[in-house]
């Protein structure tokens, strides 16, 4: 069952789903774009995910991948894939769980810088995207979630 969380940043969404998943024992993997050794491979490399695996900071990955001359066709494109390829990975065994966090970056004034506001628009697409994929959503907003889905 693909998680996706989300709300505004500083609102409690990692602290949230540690609440409401714990470690696993120890055995969570949490890839957090916030990472400075961040690669975007990690994300990319399910092989490595664990039965319980949080990728955090997905709008920040999207901007990664991205550029001001980034096709928005074939980027679209390449994240439903990579979000199938996720909820493939999850399905292949009962026990697996994917959880994606990202902020909502979306709201509040418009960038004037045309690349952002571009990344902006691309991370509402991303995850309008992910929540079609998903079987779980949530909004947590001052550490206090709804689900939406």
């Amino acid at each position: 069952m693909m998680h996706f969380v989300t709300g505004g940043a500083y609102n409690g969404k990692a602290a949230w789903v540690r609440n409401d998943y714990g470690d696993q024992d120890g055995e969570t993997l949490w890839l957090s774009r916030y990472n400075e050794s961040f690669s975007v491979e990690q994300f990319e490399d399910v092989a490595s995910f664990h039965e319980l695996t949080v990728i955090q900071g997905l709008e920040l990955y999207v901007k990664a991948v991205m550029s001001p001359k980034s096709d928005v066709a074939s980027l679209r494109k390449r994240w439903r894939t990579l979000f199938s390829k996720w909820k493939s990975w999850e399905e292949q065994l009962g026990n697996r769980r994917l959880v994606v966090i990202g902020n909502d970056i979306t709201k509040g004034v418009v960038p004037m810088n045309k690349g952002d506001r571009l990344w902006r628009d691309f991370v509402g697409w991303c995850y309008q995207d992910l929540v079609s994929q998903c079987e779980r959503v949530d909004l947590v907003w001052y550490g206090i979630s709804t689900r939406l889905k």
